[in-house]
């Protein structure tokens, strides 16, 4: 039985949705265009399984429109040769590069020289840089001429072709940047046109992305199979990409959806791939074939064979409305033999005379992606407009089944976290190595500029490692397990690289010695980490090396009110702030992981609150005291397996953990646990007195075999909905400390069949009792996850999910169709609305930041730290994905499971906020837009860009003053210094010039939510101390095109909500 459709009008701004008998969804998205949705979305049950969407329907409309159209608006093809080479997945990007990627790029340019009207796009800057590198100059002079001619198109510029489902907005800007900046600075190119034809799904922010870097038209490709046969029915193929914020469409891009499934030749000139697959004329010997005859063109067959193209072409022509047919011509990895160029171009270029010289009314050439579009608005004026995404990506080319691309953006969150963790070290070292190396020239410090130069290579090769893990089969975890590995090794080089950039840039800022402050090595780290295998391992101050110190560094352009921590192991200490007052600080006891999760008291935390000015480096003076016993402090922990029991002198208070319920309080609300499974179970605001069901549970989906793996998600039918991963029986302690700080409750578990190497879950839930900062209005939550032994819970994703009593259900349905809001990329948000018949594994979608359901009263958001799922199944659900493990390979490619997840920390922010009183909306309609408010904004910030410590012992050789970077004071809160990047010098690469690109985010706000203020207001007359700019300019998002006049003072930027603005400043 068909599932029921909602008889909707498709009208400019309202929502619509199909559903197919076979149970299938179509992405929310919005057009300006009118048509009846009952009509559109009729079931197509029977085509899924054909794989095949023509239909006799198109097949009548495409005859009519040869006979009719043809000889007035004749059919125009572009052949786009192509080859599409992934920096790793089967292999790693080293090794593709030497066993194909550089025959690729040089038969390229050999092959292009001899056949003057071939032509050839490229998308991955990683690769053709490496290339240009070693190739020879007579290539390099032949390579820069094809350029010039248009000939070899550089397509997007991007580092990589990134996903767009797991990477954060810096990270996609940021690659983007190193690949267009290295093209310009090196061919003086700007690419104008972009290939994104691998990713699992595309989101909105993308579009926007390219937008802003000067690029005017993008073609997409993975997206689910209902909206293929959609956009084709509909002839919607081109549109405009439109940002839901943009009331102006300013920020529109021109958008072709390629409309078969893949980008191989078997799919790429029309509806029928059979038929395809007989005009791939690659004939290598000792290389796989799918097309097992290839039939060369001559004069014999060259008219059957022309008039048996020319109809794919023309039934994809039909597709649109302008009779424009772009055709790529190529694979992974393609044209790394000579022959295959040969063997291509000469039976293409046959076919091509044949049909150009013929009576058919069709014109076809090779030519570019740009060459395409270029047809088209010759053709076409008005385009129709789409806002939104297409996610959750589903295909039916493999099996003839739906199959729902939602597992990877959970797989491999270790990897995912690591990615998150490079992004916030690079950005801060981005920001003090600028400020530094201009410091310097400005002083005519020799040495240090000397030596602060020679930093610049280390912070483009860590640029480049993140950029490269943007890939579409890297931070997504769908590539084998030792290309997993070398991504690893990348990213932990990158890390450690951009750590050495800080030490080396605050000891420069900060060390009184001129001749000694520029080697690094008066400061240590915090933490060691021996390989990026593992979680990073607190370093313990040595107090018996005398009195020590603590560097901060604030890397946001607010102040911040940070929970600082360090380590020791005496508790006769004292915390001196730089106005040399004592600061109040909680002392804790730490988990011995060695010695099976054991509370070690000799071991201790200190935390402690530090006020910071925006952009500043901040001294904390760690000394030896003498403690008070009667006056000091003490920590209260009750515990299920306490240590020995405290002595007069300890920080800690330790006692059983009572019977019954537990519960935790600050000046803002009190958190309620149940009184057996000590889980969270409400949350009452103290402020008003309203109490809310927040009941944290944790599960997970059983998942089926071989259709569940790195890719896919898939539940599996023969097993209950959920399965336990812990239980009660598994708990193995449960810990509440609190001290004046911060309260918090642990629970500890272990499970698994392998007993020598069990599972374990160490879960955290902590109020801060800071009464006037932002940290006490939510509630904070770690969790640290470890599967252990592979053979432990294999095929099971494992969630965490609140339940709650809000309903998020859309106002003319019933609670079984829930809605939820997920950020895209950290950068906006798209509503979420469940479809019951595709199951959990169609309703999950990825978050990188956010994810939050509400109704008239409240809205609870739960903010992340890393790419994840999120889903909300029933009204009043919201649930996480935490991770997975699958024994089975998914026949995506890879060719093998997941069983190397290891321990991961995943640190969570959840806000319960109050909707106004009056206006609240049920839930927001598809023409207001929905934005978190500015309490979670500032919260995401937090998580995403904590402040950076080091360790120091020699604390009078370093300025006791707070050290900042700004002349002004703090920018707005809703203005994000997303980041201050030193270009390249464009002559000599590897050195820095004297230009930085400021990004500003103007970021959006939901300001009819009735939190508090949670930051002073600041000015946009933004300068810096000490440091005299020449000039600003405002520029392309990735500074390679200048937009308008000098700026006299940053001020005069009219810098709209939720828009990303690039600044060029000269130093």
């Amino acid at each position: 039985m068909d599932p029921p459709i909602r008889n909707n009008k498709f009208v400019p701004g309202h929502e619509v949705r199909g559903r197919h008998g076979n149970g299938t969804d179509l992405p929310t998205l919005n057009f300006d265009v009118r048509f009846d949705a009952m009509k559109a979305f009729r079931t197509h049950g029977e085509w899924v399984e054909m794989r095949e969407y023509w239909n006799d329907k198109m097949e009548k409309r495409y005859q009519k429109r040869r006979k009719d159209m043809w000889p007035k608006v004749p059919l125009k093809v572009i052949i786009m040769p192509h080859s599409h080479n992934d920096p790793g997945w089967l292999k790693t990007f080293e090794g593709y590069f030497n066993t194909a990627t550089k025959n690729i790029l040089n038969n390229a340019v050999d092959k292009m020289t001899k056949y003057k009207d071939m032509t050839f796009v490229w998308t991955e800057m990683a690769f053709l840089s490496l290339w240009y590198e070693t190739v020879h100059d007579a290539r390099k002079a032949n390579f820069h001429q094809l350029v010039e001619e248009g000939r070899f198109e550089i397509l997007t510029g991007g580092w990589v072709m990134t996903d767009e489902a797991n990477v954060h907005i810096f990270a996609m800007v940021d690659q983007l940047i190193e690949g267009q900046q290295w093209l310009k600075n090196t061919f003086n190119v700007t690419p104008k046109s972009s290939w994104s034809v691998d990713p699992f799904g595309h989101g909105g922010t993308f579009p926007y992305v390219l937008q802003e870097a000067g690029v005017d038209g993008m073609v997409i490709m993975r997206i689910h199979y209902a909206w293929k046969e959609w956009f084709a029915r509909e002839q919607q193929g081109d549109f405009l990409w439109h940002q839901p914020w943009d009331a102006k469409g300013k920020h529109d891009i021109l958008c072709h959806n390629f409309p078969y499934d893949i980008y191989s030749i078997k799919g790429s000139c029309g509806p029928h791939a059979q038929v395809c697959l007989g005009f791939n004329f690659k004939n290598v010997v000792g290389e796989y074939n799918e097309n097992g005859a290839n039939i060369a063109i001559n004069g014999a067959n060259v008219k059957e064979r022309a008039e048996l193209i020319l109809d794919q072409y023309g039934k994809t022509g039909s597709l649109v409305p302008h009779n424009v047919v772009l055709v790529p011509l190529g694979d992974d990895f393609t044209y790394k033999h000579d022959i295959e160029w040969d063997q291509q171009y000469s039976n293409y270029k046959i076919l091509i005379d044949f049909i150009n010289q013929g009576n058919y009314n069709a014109e076809i050439s090779f030519g570019t992606l740009s060459d395409y579009f270029e047809e088209v608005r010759k053709r076409t004026t008005k385009f129709d407009t789409l806002s939104g995404d297409f996610f959750v990506y589903s295909d039916v080319f493999s099996e003839g089944r739906p199959a729902y691309w939602s597992g990877y953006y959970t797989t491999r969150p270790f990897m995912k976290q690591m990615s998150r963790q490079v992004e916030n070290h690079l950005r801060s070292a981005e920001i003090l190595y600028t400020y530094s190396l201009n410091k310097a020239r400005q002083e005519a410090d020799k040495e240090a500029i000397h030596f602060l130069e020679a930093l610049f290579v280390h912070l483009t090769t860590a640029r480049r490692h993140l950029a490269l893990f943007q890939h579409h089969d890297a931070i997504t975890g769908t590539s084998k397990q030792f290309v997993m590995h070398d991504y690893g090794l990348k990213l932990f080089e990158a890390l450690n690289l951009c750590r050495k950039i800080q030490r080396n840039t605050l000891q420069f800022l900060t060390y009184s010695d001129k001749k000694e402050r520029i080697n690094g090595a008066h400061l240590g780290h915090d933490f060691e980490r021996s390989s990026y295998k593992t979680n990073q391992v607190p370093v313990a101050i040595d107090m018996k090396r005398g009195d020590a110190f603590i560097l901060v560094f604030n890397p946001l352009a607010q102040r911040t009110e940070e929970i600082t921590t360090f380590y020791v192991e005496t508790s006769a200490i004292c915390i001196v702030d730089p106005k040399q007052v004592n600061v109040r600080y909680q002392m804790n006891p730490t988990w011995n992981s060695t010695s099976g999760f054991k509370l070690d008291t000799n071991f201790l935390e200190v935390t402690f609150k530090a006020n910071l000015e925006p952009l500043s480096i901040t001294k904390f003076q760690v000394k030896h005291c003498h403690v008070d016993i009667k006056r000091r402090e003490k920590t209260q922990v009750f515990c299920n397996k306490c240590p020995n029991r405290d002595k007069p002198s300890s920080p800690l208070t330790l006692a059983g953990l009572p019977p019954g319920a537990i519960q935790l309080e600050n000046s803002q609300m009190v958190l309620m646990f149940d009184e057996v499974t000590k889980l969270l179970t409400s949350v009452t605001n103290k402020l008003t007195g309203k109490k809310d069901e927040l009941n944290l549970k944790f599960s997970a989906y059983p998942t089926a075999q071989f259709r569940s793996g790195a890719y896919l998600f898939k539940t599996d039918p023969h097993m209950s909905d959920y399965v336990e991963v812990f239980t009660q029986n598994d708990l193995k302690d449960v810990v509440v400390m609190s001290g004046p700080v911060y309260s918090e409750v642990t629970v500890v578990y272990e499970s698994g069949e392998n007993t020598q190497s069990p599972g374990s879950f160490i879960h955290t839930v902590r109020l801060y009792h800071t009464s006037d900062g932002i940290k006490s209005k939510g509630i904070y939550i770690e969790n640290c996850f470890n599967f252990g032994d592979s053979n432990n819970h294999n095929d099971v994703d494992l969630f965490m999910r609140f339940e709650t009593k809000i309903r998020n259900h859309e106002e003319d349905n019933t609670d079984e169709n829930p809605v939820f809001y997920s950020d895209q990329n950290g950068f906006q948000m798209q509503k979420r609305s469940k479809v019951y018949q595709i199951g959990i594994e169609g309703n999950s979608f990825p978050i990188t930041s956010l994810a939050y359901i509400e109704d008239s009263k409240s809205r609870l958001s739960i903010l992340v730290d890393h790419a994840q799922a999120a889903a909300s199944w029933m009204t009043g659900w919201l649930e996480v994905m935490v991770d997975r493990r699958s024994s089975f390979d998914d026949s995506r490619g890879m060719g093998e499971g997941v069983l190397d997840n290891r321990e991961t920390i995943h640190r969570y922010w959840v806000t319960v906020e109050a909707q106004p009183p009056d206006e609240a909306p049920q839930p927001t309609p598809d023409t207001k837009l929905s934005l978190p408010s500015q309490l979670v904004t500032t919260l995401s910030r937090h998580l995403n860009y904590p402040a950076i410590h080091y360790l120091g012992y020699e604390a009078q050789a370093f300025r006791s003053a707070p050290i900042s970077l700004l002349e002004s004071g703090p920018l707005p809160c809703d203005i994000h210094l997303f980041n201050l990047r030193t270009l390249a010098d464009p002559n000599v690469p590897t050195k820095p010039s004297s230009q930085a690109l400021m990004i500003l985010h103007r970021q959006g706000k939901d300001c009819e939510l009735t939190t508090a203020q949670t930051c002073s207001e600041g000015s946009m007359d933004l300068t810096f101390k000490d440091l005299n700019t020449k000039e600003m300019r405002q520029t392309s998002l990735t500074g390679t095109q200048d937009r308008k006049e000098a700026l006299n003072q940053l001020s005069e930027l009219e810098i709209e909500p939720m828009t990303l603005t690039s600044v060029k400043v000269s130093f």
